[in-house]
């Protein structure tokens, strides 16, 4: 069985009857997020619930790391690569590239979450490791765009 929207949003920590609440959970709550993992699942819940539904229409329990793949080199391409195509009328492929990029990042960190409110504990060094990765693949998505 499907989770609601508002189940999803519930276990991953947002407040949906706090308009102040649910937003700080989605733009600062992210950054403070102890993984990457966790940054991931913060961030965007909208997408992330779209997300969830296209990976576990792929098989997502069955073949966990394919189906995540998938989604993740999906996402980049359909979101943003295929319209930047149309637009400029010539291929780009940059941030499906960065989004496979994300997916290894996620895929090397241990699949066990810590509990929805131990983002009030993330370090430094955590947050670091977040930006590290995103700027990581800004960087390797321009230098791919030329």
């Amino acid at each position: 069985m499907m989770l609601s929207f508002d189940a999803f949003l519930s276990s991953r920590g947002f407040d949906t009857k706090r308009t102040g609440a649910f937003l700080r959970r989605m733009f600062v709550d992210c950054w403070r997020a102890p993984t990457f993992r966790g940054f991931w699942r913060l961030w965007n819940p909208l997408y992330g619930y779209a997300l969830l539904r296209l990976y576990l229409a792929l098989g997502g329990h069955r073949r966990p790391r394919l189906a995540s793949l998938v989604v993740f080199l999906a996402c980049g391409f359909v979101l943003h690569d295929l319209p930047m195509a149309l637009l400029r009328g010539q291929p780009v492929l940059a941030t499906t590239i960065t989004f496979g990029f994300y997916w290894a990042l996620l895929a090397l960190e241990p699949r066990s979450e810590p509990p929805a409110d131990a983002v009030r504990g993330a370090s430094l060094r955590n947050l670091l490791r977040i930006v590290s990765g995103l700027a990581f693949g800004a960087v390797a998505e321009r230098a791919l765009l030329g």
